[in-house]
């Protein structure tokens, strides 16, 4: 999110009293100054001090939160601000265990997740986000036709396939999150109800492949790859052909793709028929050129907040009659 320098200066200013504070107050939960200075590095002292606070334990080795002990290389550097999703997790009964030589998150009565010592941060921090805090919860996904446009690791996904979709399309364009969800759809033995594409969505079919951003574990890692594009009438056309008379549903999380993909040039009546429902995050300060489209084809929009650079939008509608 851009914001004016001067207000993000003074902002910074202001948080610092509050940053010197919690880092004196971890060196003395913690009494232990290695893990001081790692969480004042990377700027995870909050997350680290309210995990000690909940009874959390941290060691050289180990990472230890009630029965649940996992690698210290697997929350090093920043990703130590997963501990929160660990907590999450526990605290809602749901499992983080190793498995061989990578770990499995089992969600209570749900799907499971493979994850690597290098992945499994990223991956608690998929599962808190959609089986805790449910931040999907509002989409009417039971017997509907779900496209899923930035699959993930197919957390999302199969989150839609627990919640009763009928099928879900699912899109990712970067290889490493594309691997992840294969493993985890076949893990949880849903390929029949799951169709994982190794593509982008696009605004229109002028350009059949696009250069992304490559990525690890703890984010861009400044390559530029080449991906597949499909344009996004096609998407949404093919699911509704191959499921006639059967209410679509789309989640849209593109890390900045969804305003043109939301463009008055990229969509039309007859391609938004059969869509009840949208749930898109945006990635700019305003939503409003995203709510304007909608909102002409006749879609009613709840903002859902916005905050660490991201918001979400709901949009809904009934079906429009064939």
């Amino acid at each position: 999110m851009s914001l004016d320098p001067g207000l993000d200066k003074g902002s910074a200013l202001q948080r610092i009293p509050g940053r010197v504070t919690r880092l004196v107050e971890l060196g003395v939960v913690s009494r232990n100054p290695a893990l001081v200075l790692e969480a004042a590095r990377v700027r995870r002292a909050a997350p680290v001090l309210d995990f000690l606070r909940a009874g959390g334990a941290i060691d050289r080795a180990k990472v230890t939160y009630r029965r649940t002990a996992l690698p210290r290389a697997a929350f090093a550097g920043s990703r130590l601000g997963a501990l929160t999703h660990l907590r999450n997790l526990v605290d809602g009964g749901h499992d983080v265990t190793p498995s061989g030589a990578d770990f499995a998150v089992t969600v209570a009565g749900g799907p499971r997740f493979v994850a690597s010592v290098e992945s499994l941060a990223h991956t608690l921090l998929m599962i808190d986000e959609r089986f805790v805090q449910n931040e999907y919860a509002l989409l009417a996904v039971k017997s509907a036709v779900v496209i899923d446009i930035g699959a993930n690791i197919a957390d999302s996904a199969l989150y839609f396939v627990w919640k009763g979709a009928r099928h879900v399309y699912a899109y990712e364009p970067l290889t490493l999150f594309h691997d992840a969800a294969v493993a985890n759809i076949a893990l949880n033995g849903r390929t029949d109800a799951v169709d994982l594409i190794h593509a982008a969505i696009g605004p229109n079919d002028s350009t059949p492949t696009i250069n992304v951003e490559g990525q690890s574990w703890t984010g861009p890692d400044g390559r530029m790859i080449e991906c597949t594009l499909r344009p996004i009438r096609e998407v949404i056309r093919s699911a509704s052909l191959r499921h006639p008379g059967v209410d679509v549903v789309c989640k849209i999380d593109c890390e900045g793709c969804e305003y043109d993909l939301l463009d008055n040039g990229s969509l039309d009546e007859m391609t938004l028929r059969p869509v009840r429902q949208l749930m898109v995050e945006y990635h700019r300060p305003s939503s409003d050129p995203i709510v304007g489209v909608l909102r002409g084809f006749g879609f009613e929009i709840t903002d859902l907040g916005h905050s660490h650079g991201a918001g979400l939008l709901l949009a809904a509608r009934d079906r429009t009659p064939d």
